[in-house]
């Protein structure tokens, strides 16, 4: 126990002061016996399992995207053709009527 100034504590050890010294301190979940170890091993292959799955499910969906993506942009060009034919026919019916 580390005293400072007026009674205040800055770290008390609470398994010193509390619990008897024969009686152990509760195991960290890193310092439990091999297995409980060995069970999470399994779990970290099942969650890498999980992982690589939702990996690949993103890939696919930005896949799926970039395809959209390259379609969407054609059809744009498209439109964007179209509009500049419609504002070329606009500009040149109203020469035509002299209103330009």
């Amino acid at each position: 126990m580390l005293l400072l100034d007026a009674g205040h504590f800055s770290r008390l050890n609470l398994f010193d002061t509390v619990m008897p010294r024969h009686i152990s301190a509760p195991l960290a979940r890193h310092n439990r016996p091999y297995r409980n170890q060995r069970r999470a091993r399994r779990d970290n292959s099942r969650r890498t399992q999980d992982l690589e799955r939702v990996l690949a499910s993103i890939d696919s969906k930005i896949a799926d995207a970039q395809e959209t993506g390259v379609i969407l942009k054609a059809e744009l060009a498209q439109w964007k053709k179209r509009a500049d034919d419609l504002e070329k026919q606009v500009i040149a019916k109203a020469i035509a009527r002299g209103t330009a």
